[in-house]
């Protein structure tokens, strides 16, 4: 028997994904999965500052500081692992 439901961690991630497109992301779970969501939320973060980062239309100081956020969700990410 496994620990850890591949599914129940795709369906997951699926579903925070959506959800947080839509609403202020918040952390729902409260067992092993808090961390997976934790972690997915972090690179949901991370993915959309990189989107920001590559933005060729809104400035330096944009770009600058969606770098630097993508530091600090780097490093959350890494403290999460």
């Amino acid at each position: 028997m496994s620990l850890i439901d591949i599914d129940k961690i795709t369906a997951l991630q699926q579903s925070r994904t959506a959800s947080w497109h839509n609403q202020e992301p918040n952390i729902t779970q409260s067992d092993l999965y808090q961390f997976v969501e934790e972690n997915h939320l972090n690179n949901f973060q991370l993915w959309h500052e990189e989107d920001k980062a590559r933005r060729d239309d809104m400035g330096a100081d944009y770009v600058y500081r969606a770098k630097r956020n993508i530091d600090r969700h780097n490093q959350l990410r890494n403290n999460c692992m």
